[in-house]
């Protein structure tokens, strides 16, 4: 069974254009609920979620209402929302105490204002920890922007994993990093403590349950969709740098060997 891609729709009605005019929800009557709901409910098999990015010249007003606007578009169309936070104006426990159990929190790594440590960057909040405990999913996001080791290492040393790894990935980011492609992103992670285990179920089975796929991909139990990646675990000197220009040195690292798809090779990691 082959699987499509899937996507949250942006509640705004023009999307992410990227004018120096400011962002897709700068202004009020940019604003779609209605519209965001019904294209989501005409497109079950596409649409599994209501994005809204939130921060600096993104939002029409700094308070929790653009917040409480797309989860409530999230409830009329049955499915959860997905917040990205990077630099948010507004604390981050304000936001938390609008979302519901498996709405999600993108860029959960992210060096700037009110993240997951507050503004002192010092100790994940006691509200993140409750959120994520009672269902809030906290997603890495790597990004160009949104991936501090800074943040990370202090996370995982007080026990906050991400519930999902994602890069974020962009054509620039790509080609010419910090992010260039999934494997890098765990094991920059895998750098700062996490396990093997950990990082492949953030990578692999965590997100197809999100996204509906459980049970298809992300797992390779018989009848599932033969989606496989090899992945080999070297040692040696690799520098990796984070979004906000910082390096380490890191002692092992992922890489990928063979991607099957619906059984196919479709890439192979030539001979060394």
């Amino acid at each position: 069974m082959r699987t499509r891609t899937r996507a949250f729709v942006n509640l705004s009605a023009i999307g992410i254009v990227g004018t120096s005019r400011g962002g897709e929800l700068s202004h009020f009557p940019y604003a779609d609920p209605e519209g965001c709901a019904r294209t989501i409910t005409e497109n079950p098999d596409l649409a599994i979620g209501v994005k809204l990015r939130y921060g600096p010249n993104l939002v029409w007003e700094y308070t929790t209402e653009p917040v409480k606007m797309a989860r409530r578009t999230a409830a009329m169309a049955g499915v959860p929302m997905m917040i990205h936070i990077t630099d948010s104006p507004i604390p981050l426990p304000e936001i938390l105490a609008e979302m519901a159990p498996g709405d999600i929190v993108t860029h959960c790594y992210h060096g700037r204002a009110n993240g997951i440590m507050g503004q002192e960057k010092e100790f994940v909040l006691k509200e993140v920890v409750e959120a994520q405990r009672h269902g809030i999913v906290f997603d890495c996001a790597h990004g160009r922007n949104h991936f501090s080791f800074r943040m990370i290492e202090k996370a995982l040393d007080q026990g906050f994993l991400p519930d999902t790894i994602s890069t974020d990935l962009t054509f620039t980011s790509a080609t010419r990093g910090p992010v260039w492609d999934l494997t890098t992103t765990m094991s920059k992670l895998l750098h700062f403590g996490m396990s093997l285990d950990d990082l492949v179920t953030r990578a692999t089975a965590a997100p197809a349950r999100i996204m509906g796929h459980e049970g298809t991909v992300g797992t390779l139990r018989p009848g599932a969709n033969a989606d496989i990646a090899l992945l080999e675990l070297s040692d040696g000197n690799f520098e990796m740098k984070d979004s906000d220009g910082n390096t380490v040195n890191a002692k092992r690292r992922l890489i990928a060997r063979t991607t099957l798809k619906d059984g196919r090779v479709w890439y192979e990691r030539p001979a060394e």
